[in-house]
């Protein structure tokens, strides 16, 4: 079913919430569809997208859709490939705003180091995309619409999940994340207490 309620979105007065249900696996391929719509009617040359949303809430996921779903040429960046481990979420944000996302709508391309996370360190640079330029980047992951890059992205997706159903997913995809999660939690409640990107997202997708 689909509900809208007034938002000050990004582009839009409108936050379309679309609820879906909660055992489904991944949000539906309708969503992907409309984010495509919007990406194609965009006015501006280059289109940034956030997908935002809590640990294992199936953000991931919704980006592969959208890619599968346009012609148009799109990168996605996870967030956690451009922060400095687990305690690095807050200050990562701010690195990925001004290594990546200002750069993309600059030129259609950026460059930046990737973390290592077997390592733990710094590794070597990354393209994006691999060559070229891109039409559309998609930035996935915890924090991609809070405050730091909020005004550099055209439209944003939030995607709700109860706790017990993220935690299970993590679980089967990465093993047992007792070691970190209540790390990272605490992060995110940093970024969303500093910005409700939830209640500041264009879609909101709730698993119910």
């Amino acid at each position: 079913m689909s509900m809208i309620s007034s938002s000050s979105a990004h582009r839009s007065n409108e936050c379309n919430v679309i609820a879906t249900r909660r055992g489904s696996a991944v949000p539906s391929s309708d969503t992907a569809r409309n984010i495509v719509a919007f990406i194609e009617a965009a006015p501006n040359s280059r289109v940034v997208i956030a997908i935002d949303g809590r640990s294992g809430a199936g953000k991931t996921t919704l980006a592969r859709q959208i890619i599968q779903t346009t012609s148009l040429a799109v990168c996605m960046i996870e967030v956690e490939s451009f922060i400095e481990g687990w305690s690095g979420l807050v200050n990562g944000i701010q690195h990925i705003a001004q290594a990546i996302v200002v750069p993309f709508i600059e030129r259609g391309f950026a460059v930046a180091r990737e973390w290592n996370w077997h390592g733990e360190c710094w590794g070597g640079e990354r393209r994006i995309p691999q060559s070229g330029s891109a039409a559309v980047l998609l930035v996935v992951g915890c924090g991609s619409s809070s405050r730091a890059l909020a005004h550099h992205i055209d439209a944003s997706v939030w995607i709700d999940c109860p706790e017990e159903v993220r935690r299970s997913r993590v679980t089967s995809r990465e093993g047992d994340p007792s070691l970190w999660w209540r790390l990272w939690s605490e992060q995110e409640d940093t970024l969303l207490t500093d910005y409700d990107s939830a209640s500041h997202a264009t879609w909101r997708i709730q698993r119910i």
